[in-house]
């Protein structure tokens, strides 16, 4: 899969969106990032830190995949 083009298309979506990634694992941005032209509104450190600790979340939903069937994503608002 094109996890840019995907990406892109998520932008697309709602302009109000300000950011789309994919992450690996460990929460590292494989693809995507922060819309162009948008400034973040959190600091580099803390930004990291949230998407490590979004990683670490969907890594301890899967401990149910068996009983709740398997997470394939994790949705932040």
């Amino acid at each position: 899969m094109d996890f840019e083009k995907l990406c892109k298309q998520v932008f697309i979506l709602n302009d109000g969106i300000r950011y789309a990634a994919v992450l690996d694992s460990a929460g590292s941005v494989v693809a995507g990032g922060m819309r162009n032209g948008i400034d973040s509104i959190v600091s580099e450190t803390d930004e990291e830190l949230f998407l490590t600790q979004t990683a670490l979340r969907k890594s301890m939903r899967e401990r149910f995949d068996s009983a709740m069937g398997k997470a394939r994503f994790a949705y932040v608002e």
